[in-house]
């Protein structure tokens, strides 16, 4: 089993700005109304790339089903790595509402608590009206924060209900965000500038198709302060807001697109990140997916249950080994084909 991964090894979204594996939105954003950049917000919610199961914080959130008595993705890694105990103390809470979260203790695991949170099957939750993923999914969030707070130190969420419960994943990754935010907000004013309750809010991801997700919101949700950028960039934004009618810029990290950001240079390729042998595929597995544990899977239909039982092979993908190492985001992650 991996070593846990410590808080203190854990970026927050400042420190990646500053490392330049986060780029502030470009062009900017013009909505009114998306937040102004925060110091204190960006010092206390962190990304990462790994396995929840690895993480040694306070409290980490499951993507769970009603029954809370596990399934597969997410909820299967934690109940396996967590152990038979987890599934013995779930059976006494009884299930849990869709939009709604419940604690229990980590077991085996190196956080200390889990708490469940059963986010919307999208497509159900749409045909009720077009708000109500939304609704639900924010409920989520809302509802772990405030159970993860009582218990103090930090917590860690997996992507909720982007799995086989069908919900887009940038539509997901903004609600997230925006719920987060809103919620350190709330909780600065309401213990006036004490520092909250919470040390650090985590989002764990592990699909590249999540990291390029958040990538995108993050900057629009949590906008970098001036601290916050490198130093060329400091002086860059600094240009770009005196001058009355500025001239088009020479400097490609200015200027190209988001999307070019996210490719990585030919020297940023083994940055951060430690190389792995993509397993070797053939025709009849092109159809599969890779699960939290890295283990391949039935791409499952949408509007499905989370609850769904996969089996595991005889032998884990060598990816599990490559995300449980608690990797930070490194931007060429999102050329590598998970």
């Amino acid at each position: 089993m991996s070593a846990p991964v410590q808080l203190s090894s854990i970026p927050t979204i400042a420190e990646l700005y500053k490392d330049g594996q986060l780029r502030p939105a470009s062009p900017k954003p013009t909505d009114a109304s998306l937040p102004s950049p925060s110091s204190l917000c960006n010092s206390r919610v962190s990304l990462i790339r790994a396995s929840i199961t690895t993480l040694a914080t306070t409290s980490i959130v499951n993507a769970a089903n009603n029954s809370l008595l596990g399934g597969g993705g997410v909820d299967g890694a934690i109940h396996s790595a967590a152990g038979s105990s987890l599934y013995e103390e779930c059976k006494t809470l009884n299930g849990c509402e869709t939009g709604s979260a419940k604690i229990t203790t980590a077991h085996a695991l190196p956080s200390k608590y889990i708490i469940h949170a059963v986010g919307p099957i999208y497509y159900r939750a749409r045909s009720e009206s077009p708000d109500r993923p939304a609704e639900l999914l924010g409920s989520c969030y809302r509802t772990s924060l405030d159970l993860a707070a009582e218990k103090g130190g930090s917590v860690a969420f997996s992507c909720l209900s982007t799995g086989i419960y069908g919900y887009p994943k940038a539509e997901a990754a903004q609600v997230a965000l925006t719920e987060v935010r809103r919620w350190l907000e709330e909780e600065e004013e309401a213990q006036r500038g004490d520092g909250g309750r919470l040390e650090r809010v985590i989002f764990c991801l592990f699909d590249a198709n999540d990291i390029e997700a958040y990538q995108e919101w993050v900057p629009k949700i949590f906008p970098p302060t001036d601290d916050d950028l490198p130093p060329k960039e400091q002086a860059t934004e600094a240009t770009a807001t005196t001058d009355q009618a500025p001239a088009a810029s020479t400097d490609t990290t200015t200027t190209e697109s988001s999307a070019e950001k996210l490719k990585p240079d030919a020297e940023d390729i083994d940055k951060d990140w430690e190389p792995v042998e993509k397993p070797s595929e053939t025709a009849s597995e092109k159809t599969t997916d890779i699960s939290e544990e890295g283990e391949q899977v039935e791409a499952p239909d949408l509007g499905g249950s989370d609850g769904e039982k996969i089996e595991k092979p005889e032998t884990k993908d060598v990816l599990d080994e490559a995300a449980a190492t608690g990797k930070v985001l490194p931007q060429s992650s999102l050329e590598k084909d998970w």
